[in-house]
């Protein structure tokens, strides 16, 4: 005679299965999440050909877990998209742009400030095929839906940034360094705060120069602080505030930067105090 499966046993049978599909998805959540990091280090190490590979995983990850027209899946696609573009691959790089604003667009209200960074992608796409006015139009619609979100903003800021760069537009780009929030800036913004802040000072427009100084050197006093990095450009904030007609400030700026030179001048061993190595 055929025997019945019991309640107790359907119960206890649901229960393994749905245990089973939550093990699963956490574990598709740990390789996602841990791929997608590999693949920003390498895009940051200029590793493109691996963020590509990184990002293609993440990418058919994503398709299988939320669907192919899921504002996250728009999210690989651009990050795809742009260590193709970094690779000069314009022509491999444009459907998948294409394919992660057209997701983008069925999405209304956006749900979530991380896709300004689609926006951000498209417009670094338009400006690679010298379509500078998209780019900036695109970057402005980018800026309006980071929704309050700082870390967002700061990296729209620095696309925005290096994309005036590029175009030749040295004081738009220090605006766009400068509008970063202090608490946001980090070791990789010294360069080009300092770079774009001697510049403008060589042009005569200190009050930019000002801004982007005083950004450079709220990083290393964070990052390095009594290192020669903090009385370099501190010096050069100093001279900034000088040539803008700050006089009080400069001048306060200006003697600490030669305590602090002093100060490194007299520690023991064999510190150049030109070059910051000991």
């Amino acid at each position: 005679m055929k025997r019945s499966v019991g309640p107790e046993l359907v119960f206890v049978g649901a229960i393994v299965a749905a245990l089973g599909a939550l093990s699963a998805s956490r574990q598709r959540s740990r390789d996602i999440l841990a791929t997608w990091r590999r693949g920003q280090a390498a895009f940051a190490g200029a590793r493109y050909d691996e963020a590509e590979a990184c990002f293609r995983e993440t990418l058919a990850i994503a398709e299988k877990r939320f669907g192919l027209d899921h504002w996250r899946t728009a999210l690989h696609c651009s990050a795809l998209a742009q260590a193709l573009l970094a690779q000069k691959r314009l022509d491999d790089a444009a459907p998948i742009v294409d394919r992660a604003m057209g997701i983008l667009e069925r999405w209304s209200p956006l749900p979530h400030p991380e896709l300004a960074n689609v926006l951000a992608g498209a417009a670094a796409f338009e400006s690679a095929r010298g379509k500078h006015g998209r780019a900036m139009t695109l970057l402005d619609r980018a800026r309006r839906c980071t929704k309050g979100d700082v870390a967002v903003r700061a990296g729209i800021e620095r696309t925005l940034a290096r994309l005036e760069a590029s175009a030749g537009h040295d004081a738009e780009a220090a605006d766009a360094l400068s509008r970063i929030p202090l608490e946001q800036l980090d070791a990789r913004d010294v360069r080009a705060l300092g770079s774009f802040g001697v510049a403008r000072l060589h042009e005569g427009d200190a009050d930019r120069a000002v801004r982007c100084l005083r950004g450079a050197h709220a990083v290393v006093e964070r990052e390095s602080p009594g290192e020669f990095a903090e009385a370099f450009f501190l010096g050069l904030l100093g001279e900034a505030l000088a040539r803008a007609g700050r006089t009080e400030e400069a001048r306060q700026a200006l003697d600490q930067a030669v305590i602090d030179d002093d100060r490194l001048e007299r520690r023991p061993g064999p510190h150049n105090a030109r070059t910051g190595y000991w």
